[in-house]
């Protein structure tokens, strides 16, 4: 068994774990980690901005996006419960615009029955996180660390050589 393989189902089953047993409090770390790491790519194109010391078009742009990215992960940062409750109406805008797309681009052309359904389950799943934001996330948490326990077994069962 692989070192690295053991590494990632291990990572898999604690993150699971903490899925399941803390939605609420995976969240908040998890708003706080994404805000560092657009805080530390942030200070990236800071950098590399001031390395180039040109003025160019792209490298203004470069520096805009970067300065952007550091507001977003400083307001993460300081603002997390704040984003933390907006990231659940996001998240649910997010998933009901993209499955209304791709359910209207399934009924344009060649309708394939499978595809319209997911579809409209996700159109369905984003409006019912846009309208019950808290108890649907905390769901939606505890399966994606149900999800996360049984990749890591099967995985687990897969390296051993019994599955």
């Amino acid at each position: 068994m692989k070192r690295s393989h053991i590494v990632s189902i291990v990572l898999e089953f604690v993150l699971g774990l903490m899925l399941i047993l803390w939605p609420r409090a995976t969240m908040y770390v998890g708003v706080r980690l994404i805000s560092v790491v657009l805080i530390l790519i942030a200070a990236s194109g800071i950098s590399a901005f001031l390395s180039e010391r040109r003025w160019s078009a792209e490298n203004v742009i470069m520096l805009l996006g970067a300065l952007a990215l550091l507001f977003a992960g400083g307001y993460g940062l300081f603002r997390t419960r704040f984003v933390e409750r907006r990231l659940s109406w996001i998240l649910g805008a997010l998933i009901a615009v993209v499955a209304a797309y791709r359910f209207w681009l399934a009924s344009k052309g060649t309708a394939n029955k499978a595809e319209m359904s997911a579809s409209a389950l996700g159109l369905l799943f984003g409006i019912v996180i846009i309208l019950n934001p808290f108890t649907s996330i905390r769901t939606f948490s505890i399966l994606a660390g149900l999800a996360l326990v049984y990749n890591a077994a099967t995985g687990w069962l897969s390296q051993r050589g019994t599955l």
